[in-house]
């Protein structure tokens, strides 16, 4: 960000602002997160994305963005000055950004800047090296021991801390894996393919429920796939349908 600034500010530019503008609307698999707090079954939320997208359709209080987000932007320089309001993201934040020149321009870009010291503004997102909030780790020991399911979807499951969540979980809780492959604690786990299987055929043989994997499954597939194929097992196809006509088309 200090060094070559003009590059990362037209990346996040051009990843995050069709979100801030509401041209990028929530997925199918939000949607379910919805779905499942609106029947009382949604504990947490934790997301490594940073693009704010859940809370499109959950309130603050269901979602830990570990990784931080683009909702609010502080001093680089450490000075104190924090952006918290959409308003003065918007003003501070964003509209410089919108403004930043093209690579053919030759006029001298204007980046976010500290109104107190001058410093660049940056977002208040987890640059590599740097160490999860407080807020994460209080959420991850007080929910993960007491959850019935954990459900992970579309991770790689090699960022930690955020890989060792399905670990910190009791020994009875159910672990689900929507993915287009096999990873972490579940690399093992034979998988329900959702690309070839039929919608009412059963998820697990009796081979799952032996051994280590006695409580995972590994819906093989995309995210959005997934959340379909949960939603008809838990029987709100309708809400879901409901909830991505009115918020993610």
């Amino acid at each position: 960000m200090r060094t070559r600034p003009a590059e990362f500010y037209g990346m996040v530019r051009d990843m995050f602002l069709p979100v801030v503008d509401g041209r990028v609307k929530p997925s199918v698999a939000h949607a379910l997160l919805r779905v499942l707090k609106d029947r009382g079954w949604l504990s947490r939320v934790f997301t490594q994305n940073v693009d704010t997208l859940e809370l499109v359709l959950l309130d603050e209080d269901d979602v830990v963005e570990c990784h931080g987000s683009f909702r609010s932007a502080r001093c680089s320089d450490g000075c104190g000055f924090r952006i918290k309001s959409e308003d003065d993201m918007e003003r501070l934040f964003w509209s410089p950004a919108r403004q930043l020149p093209t690579e053919s321009a030759t006029s001298a870009p204007r980046f976010p800047t500290c109104p107190r010291c001058s410093a660049l503004l940056r977002p208040d997102v987890i640059f590599f090296g740097e160490g999860l909030s407080s807020a994460f780790n209080t959420a991850s020991r007080e929910e993960m021991p007491r959850s019935d399911l954990n459900l992970v979807m579309g991770t790689s499951l090699v960022v930690y801390p955020v890989a060792a969540l399905p670990q910190m979980v009791g020994p009875e809780c159910v672990r689900v894996l929507v993915n287009r492959d096999p990873t972490g604690c579940f690399q093992y786990c034979p998988p329900y393919d959702l690309n070839t299987s039929r919608p009412g055929d059963p998820w697990t043989g009796q081979e799952r429920w032996a051994g280590s994997g006695y409580r995972d499954i590994f819906l093989r597939g995309g995210c959005d796939e997934g959340a379909e194929a949960l939603a008809r097992a838990l029987g709100c196809e309708a809400e879901l349908q409901a909830v991505v006509a009115a918020h993610c088309q």
